[in-house]
């Protein structure tokens, strides 16, 4: 699930990994759907609540929530999404 939408064949990123909810450092003076900042293998990297970003209903981070990097226009980002059903 992508902010609620369930996508069948991929979006336009490439993603390099699935990696569980970790924690994050909150960056001062971000904008509110940039949730922080977080060492994923070494590589520090921005998370995004996808949620917020598009201003949809906020979603509560469950066990089923995942962190999805991708390759979006040369940097490595991190999307919160609310579930990953196949790779």
């Amino acid at each position: 699930m992508l902010c609620g939408l369930c996508l069948i064949h991929g979006f336009a990123a490439s993603h390099n990994f699935i990696v569980k909810i970790q924690d994050k450092t909150k960056t001062p003076h971000a904008p509110s759907h940039l949730e922080g900042i977080t060492n994923l293998r070494g590589i520090v990297i921005p998370v995004i609540d996808l949620q917020k970003r598009f201003r949809m209903l906020p979603q509560e981070v469950t066990s089923k929530s995942c962190i999805v990097v991708s390759n979006v226009s040369g940097t490595k980002v991190g999307m919160i999404v609310s579930e990953v059903f196949e790779v």
